[in-house]
């Protein structure tokens, strides 16, 4: 299931309007595609921008068209071939604005798909266009995120660190800020205000044979003592030991 904030940053980037159109049937199904798209006519965008593309294959302008039916199988639960028209959008867009919003799009899929070096090079690649890309905080977000989940920490603390310059009020800032400075994957299992919570937790764990551990953390200012297992330098090794963690405790989840 795709996550909700991956479709806000995909509907947020919808808005480009064709331009030097040579040929005025291809303009035309670009232009009836984008307005059954913003009508959530997924279906009729499909049919519309696929009758577009036949009529001018060959054109630059094609890519917008590729772009537009991307995002309308995005909404249809048609990610591989979504993701195949995005990559025929960037081979033919001329126009950097319209090459940002496909590497977003490339990226939030890889991003989905928890392939963390192609979520990274897609979004470092719309990096340098982020002035005309909205919304730039979350596509910051995602940029530090994939660098950690890759294990490129010193790159993700430094786009975090960016966050907190550029949008200090933004949702994702509080976020940043508690990422920012870590180094490290581990699965979080409780956190607990009393010691013998966090105690007896850590007593099952080792009893299954895992290596668990406790730390003190500061959550909203309130001290809590952290359980946890493992630590991982790639999102990938944290996800092999999830499932073992989770059979002591199902509510295990991966934390930086």
């Amino acid at each position: 299931m795709q996550s909700i904030r991956f479709y806000i940053i995909i509907v947020f980037l919808l808005g480009l309007n064709g331009c030097s159109l040579v040929n005025p049937d291809l303009a035309e199904g670009i232009r009836e595609g984008q307005k059954q798209y913003a009508r959530k006519n997924y279906l009729g965008a499909e049919r519309l921008l696929t009758a577009a593309i036949s009529k001018d294959p060959r054109s630059p302008a094609v890519a917008e068209a590729y772009y537009i039916r991307g995002l309308a199988r995005l909404k249809l639960y048609r990610m591989n071939i979504a993701q195949q028209d995005f990559k025929r959008a960037l081979a033919l867009a001329t126009r950097d604005d319209l090459k940002a919003n496909v590497h977003v799009c490339l990226a939030s899929i890889a991003f989905e798909q928890e392939d963390w070096d192609t979520a990274y090079k897609y979004y470092k690649a719309a990096e340098v266009n982020l002035p005309i890309l909205s919304p730039s905080d979350w596509i910051l977000f995602r940029l530090a995120s994939s660098a950690q989940r890759s294990g490129r920490w010193e790159e993700g603390k430094k786009y975090f660190g960016r966050i907190l310059r550029e949008y200090p009020n933004s949702e994702v800032a509080k976020s940043a800020k508690r990422y920012m400075n870590c180094q490290y994957f581990t699965i979080q299992t409780g956190a607990f205000s009393n010691a013998s919570g966090a105690q007896a937790q850590m007593s099952e764990l080792r009893q299954a044979g895992l290596p668990a551990r406790s730390e003190i953390i500061n959550v909203n200012g309130k001290t809590l003592k952290r359980v946890s297992v493992g630590r991982y330098n790639y999102y990938s090794q944290a996800s092999k030991g999830l499932a073992k963690v989770q059979k002591v405790v199902p509510n295990a989840r991966i934390v930086p």
